[in-house]
């Protein structure tokens, strides 16, 4: 996790701002610690990701199982460059960019990304085409271990 995105997070029970507690870091990442809240919320940052999840209902939680276990599976295939070709035309076409040109310009205007859901990361990696903009990639899965180490 990057030092910054603590600006940007806040506790997911109460809204509140996150100090950081424990920590253990890389030369650009905090690796482990714990974020708090003033209202005492705890939440680790484990293998540089900020584990934020409190629904634990069994619906989330048999959706979040079903997801890890599709990444985990297939995730090779996802990482091929048939399928992340296959993808781009995909969400090129949905959005309405058509080519990756009018995307890129799209993003030139956009300082800071939200990508939910990023699976294992190929939409992370696209939308990171501005080297000026912040792309926060999140995900429920265990799939996003995998888009951390990737990108």
């Amino acid at each position: 996790m990057k030092s910054s995105l603590i600006e940007f997070i806040v506790c997911p029970i109460c809204l509140k701002k996150f100090s950081l507690k424990k920590e253990k870091k890389s030369r650009f990442e905090i690796l482990e610690g714990i974020l708090q809240c003033s209202k005492g919320h705890k939440f680790k940052i484990h293998s540089g990701i900020p584990r934020l999840l409190v629904d634990k209902t069994k619906g989330f939680v048999k959706t979040e199982e079903a997801f890890s276990s599709k990444w985990k599976k297939y995730y090779k295939t996802y990482q091929s460059n048939k399928w992340y070709n296959y993808t781009q035309k995909w969400f090129l076409d949905r959005f309405g960019w058509k080519n990756i040109s009018n995307f890129n310009k799209f993003l030139k205007s956009r300082h800071n990304i939200l990508d939910a859901g990023t699976g294992i990361g190929n939409s992370a990696k696209r939308f990171s085409a501005n080297p000026k903009s912040q792309v926060f990639a999140i995900d429920a899965s265990e799939s996003i271990d995998f888009a951390y180490k990737k990108y």
